[in-house]
């Protein structure tokens, strides 16, 4: 998961050693007014796997008589 935010430019992680519960509400409370600079996000992801499948059924050769 951290990648996939990564990749969006949205990764807020910190890491887990030595962190306090202040030092991750102050994290968190500079995350919510920190100003939105994320990339979009796609959301055509199943009419692609869908014209994927279409191409490959449509490939069946060996299936043909």
């Amino acid at each position: 998961m951290r990648r996939r935010l990564a990749n969006y430019e949205a990764d807020r992680s910190v890491p887990y050693a030595g962190l306090t519960p202040e030092a991750l509400a102050d994290r968190a409370l500079q995350a919510m007014h920190a100003p939105v600079a994320y990339r979009p996000v796609e959301t055509d992801g199943a009419a692609r796997a869908a014209r994927r499948i279409a191409q490959v059924l449509e490939n069946r050769w060996w299936v043909r008589s």
